[in-house]
Order: structure tokens, then C-alpha cells, then sequence
């Protein structure tokens, strides 16, 4: 017996949204998981959706989870180079060769992996591209270095070779103090306007490697606590903001020593839990 089945088209509004519902379907698995499920689901975004961001959002959570499901990065940097939804589209074809780099470097192919930033540096698209690939390029010198690689290779920009961790987490702030912030400030600044009483803006940056902003809004004076879970429900971190005046606050985040995957932060106001995200780190 054959019944039809019906597809959303690619783009549009009924597009974005079954996007979303596959992606957040994805979400729950991975966050319940079922990481073989998740991938798989992820992996339908990406196929059925290529022209959304939740594609190139799959494209990232397909390399945070593979640690937990398989870890086989061989196979999944064969995904991405190779899955023809993904090369036929240029967006998200040059996308994927970013996340075959970090499957590079977690296989210690650091060769592959150096080249690589070594073109992004060579012709970079706009100062973000610059300032990122060097970032890149160093960390990548730094686990060579701290995994008793050290000179298992070196590419031809040897002038980005770190001298050492504390000089290039020193050059990392400066570049990322060189990025331009106008755009950046107004569009966090629209989206704490739109936050109500009690409620919690998707951190900034997300996802994110070190630090990340957790902005939240009171309307009057209150006492607040924000809590940070693992997927699991184990709670991790507290931030006890005490009483804090009528607006807008934020607290930073060190994700140094967390591994990569989903978190969940929750905010409670007078000892009243009032709103709850999502947050993802990478590594």
C-alpha cells in the first residue's frame, strides 16, 4: 500500500519551520542520549534543509556529539567532504571544510588541519576571518606542543607560532578586541529590549570555546542565582548575584575545564526559578 508523504519546500516560512522542529527534535535526543538517533536526525536537517542556518547549525552539533556516539572522526570528516547535499551547496560546503579542520586536529592530523587556516589566512574574506584563523592556527601549535608534538610539523606562517600559552592567549584578546562592535552592541542591545521581567537572553556568544555572557532583566530590586547544568541534570556551576537593582545584568562564564556538549542555565529570582536555555560549548 503506497501513501504519499508529504515534503515542505526548501526555503519559505513551512520550510523554516519543519527546519526547526527536526532540529530541536535532534536537540532532545542528543540531550536524552540518544546520540545514534540524534546524529541521524541532525543529518536530516542537513539533507532535507540545506538552505537554513539549523543546516549549518547541524553541521557543529554533529561534531560536539560524535565524541559521545561513535567517536569516529575518520567517518565523519568523510561526511563532510563528501555528502552530496553538502558539496552541491557552496554555503554550506565551505562550512563543512571548517569542521573537518577540527575533526583534523582532534585526529592529530595537524598537518591538514595547519594547512587549512594557513589558506583562510592567506585569502581572508574580512578582518573576523583574519583575526579567527590566527586564533585557530595558534591553539592548533599549542595542543601540537602540549601533546608532545611539537615539531611533528610547521607550516609556512611560522611567524603565528605561539612562544607560549599565556603569549597567545595574550594575542587572542587583543585581536578579538580589534573586532568590530557597533553592530554587535546594537543587536544585543535590541534583544535586551524585547527581554521581560525574569527572563534569560540566549547567552552571548553561543555557541562558545572559553567565555560567554549570560544577560538577564529584573524589573525591581531582587535577590538572583544563576545556575549552570550538564546534560545529564548535574548541576555545575552557581552564580550568586545577590540583590541586584531594577534592569539589565550580566554575569561572565569560564567554560575552562568543562568538556564540550549541551548545558542548561536556569535563573531564580526572590528563590523562584522564572526562565531556562540551552548553551553549547566546543572545544
Amino acid at each position: 500500500v503506497w501513501e504519499p508523504t508529504w515534503c515542505p519546500p526548501l526555503g519559505g516560512s513551512s520550510g523554516k519551520e519543519g527546519a526547526a522542529q527536526l532540529y530541536a527534535n535532534a536537540e532532545d535526543q542528543f540531550n536524552a542520549g540518544d546520540y545514534a538517533a540524534a546524529k541521524a536526525t541532525f543529518k536530516s536537517v542537513i539533507e532535507q534543509y540545506p538552505d537554513t542556518k539549523f543546516a549549518f547549525a547541524s553541521l557543529h552539533s554533529l561534531f560536539a556529539l560524535e565524541k559521545f556516539d561513535s567517536d569516529d572522526y575518520n567517518a565523519l570528516k568523510e561526511y563532510y567532504s563528501t555528502n552530496a547535499v553538502i558539496q552541491a551547496d557552496p554555503k554550506l560546503s565551505k562550512e563543512s571544510e571548517f569542521v573537518a579542520s577540527k575533526c583534523d586536529v582532534k585526529l592529530e592530523n595537524w598537518e591538514d588541519a595547519i594547512l587549512y587556516f594557513e589558506g583562510r589566512l592567506n585569502a581572508p574574506e574580512s578582518l573576523q576571518d583574519s583575526i579567527f584563523a590566527t586564533i585557530d592556527l595558534g591553539h592548533i601549535y599549542l595542543l601540537m606542543n602540549e601533546g608532545g608534538n611539537k615539531n611533528a610539523y610547521k607550516g609556512k606562517l611560522i611567524e603565528y607560532i605561539p612562544v607560549s600559552k599565556k603569549a597567545h592567549l595574550e594575542n587572542r584578546d587583543y585581536l578579538l578586541g580589534l573586532l568590530p562592535k557597533a553592530k554587535i552592541s546594537q543587536t544585543l542591545r535590541n534583544n535586551l529590549t524585547s527581554l521581560k521581567e525574569g527572563e534569560l537572553l540566549q547567552n552571548v556568544p553561543n555557541p562558545f570555546t572559553d567565555k560567554t555572557q549570560l544577560w538577564y532583566k529584573v524589573q525591581s530590586d531582587a535577590d538572583v542565582e544563576i545556575k549552570v547544568y550538564n546534560n545529564t541534570g548535574q548541576l555545575i556551576r552557581t552564580f550568586v548575584e545577590g540583590a541586584k537593582t531594577k534592569g539589565t545584568h550580566y554575569v561572565d562564564m569560564d567554560a575552562s575545564g568543562l568538556p564540550a556538549g549541551i548545558y542548561f542555565y536556569s535563573i531564580s529570582i526572590n528563590g523562584n526559578t522564572t526562565d531556562s536555555k540551552k548553551m553549547t560549548i566546543m572545544k
